[in-house]
């Protein structure tokens, strides 16, 4: 069993601390939800910052390209999923 704080009278003087006891089963369950938290947490930055890297890549090749911003993004996404080879063919290809 852990003790939690629950009052201090005051801590300067001296005085007594009262204390009650605190569920671990609780503190473990807590423990597990912020760690579940922060990975999804994680997730979500990582997910944000490769948003950002598509976007800017589209934006790149909208501006070298002469392509709309919809054959831009058919562009990525295959040059992601075949070989460097095949990059120089158009995106209305497949």
């Amino acid at each position: 069993m852990v003790w939690d704080v629950i009052a201090m009278d005051n801590p300067l003087i001296g005085t007594s601390v009262r204390t009650r006891p605190y569920s671990a089963p609780r503190r473990v369950c807590l423990l597990n939800k912020i760690s579940e938290l922060d990975t999804e947490n994680g997730r979500l930055q990582q997910a944000v910052v490769s948003h950002a890297v598509i976007v800017r890549a589209i934006g790149v090749i909208v501006a070298l390209g002469n392509l709309r911003p919809d054959q831009s993004f058919k562009y990525c996404k295959r040059s992601h999923s075949t070989p460097a080879s095949n990059w120089g063919e158009s995106p209305n290809a497949s």
